[in-house]
């Protein structure tokens, strides 16, 4: 089967918006292709991504990484998916030390490890990343293949705010409490203030020119191959 790689190829849904029979066809493809072996990665910024993956799948692993310096909201909104879904969030802790008050990045830093661990043993995994969310994820696309040799599916990354904000209206979701301060991206307490002007992004790492954390500029390629259904790829092989 080859790779969804465009809004186009989503299938038709009956009553519901293409770009969400969109998201909904790739997580499926995902689902398809990688069964157990495939895990959803999320912030708890929002819980657009959760919600369509648990309308199909409520089996699918939903990961957060607690380097130990997210906002208590963002740990509520934790408990608050826990508690809608029924199900129990893979929650991956940092364990070490790091300065976290006098270095403004370092909560960032440890980021990329927590992820790395989430991910020893699985083939794929599901991420909101957006093309609008930074210059650097502007050429993201909706399958790709991860610096790890794993296939990263990313089923918003044609969303924008305002699709986000209509499905989260539209269905009732569990709202971030920081989003209604001011607060258009919500990361770690350290590198996160309030959104200055109309950027939603500008709050994080404000006036140090950081764009990333670290979790999505892996150099990652877009998946140009069949995926294989079966057996697991060497880390960092092609996928044919």
């Amino acid at each position: 089967m080859s790779s969804i790689t465009s809004l186009t190829e989503a299938p038709a849904m009956v009553g519901v918006p293409v770009k969400t029979a969109t998201a909904a066809a790739a997580v499926c493809w995902g689902l398809q292709h990688f069964g157990g072996s495939i895990c959803l990665l999320s912030s708890m910024q929002d819980t657009v991504l959760i919600d369509i993956t648990m309308s199909i799948d409520r089996t699918v692993p939903v990961v957060f990484l607690d380097n130990g310096c997210h906002f208590p909201e963002t740990l509520a909104v934790v408990q608050s998916v826990e508690q809608r879904y029924n199900i129990s969030v893979e929650v991956v802790r940092f364990e070490g030390d790091a300065d976290f008050h006098s270095d403004p990045f370092a909560c960032c830093a440890v980021k990329p490890g927590l992820l790395d661990r989430a991910l020893v043993g699985r083939d794929a995994w599901i991420s909101g990343v957006r093309r609008l969310d930074s210059v650097e994820r502007a050429s993201a696309d909706i399958i790709e293949r991860d610096a790890r040799g794993l296939a990263k599916i990313n089923p918003l990354v044609q969303w924008s705010d305002m699709d986000v904000d209509a499905y989260v209206e539209v269905n009732n979701l569990i709202e971030h409490p920081l989003r209604a301060l001011g607060y258009g991206s919500i990361g770690c307490q350290p590198c996160t203030q309030p959104a200055l002007g109309g950027d939603l992004r500008s709050g994080r790492w404000a006036g140090s020119g950081r764009t990333e954390c670290g979790l999505h500029h892996l150099g990652a390629s877009v998946v140009t191959h069949s995926v294989p259904t079966q057996g697991r790829q060497e880390r960092g092989s092609e996928f044919s």
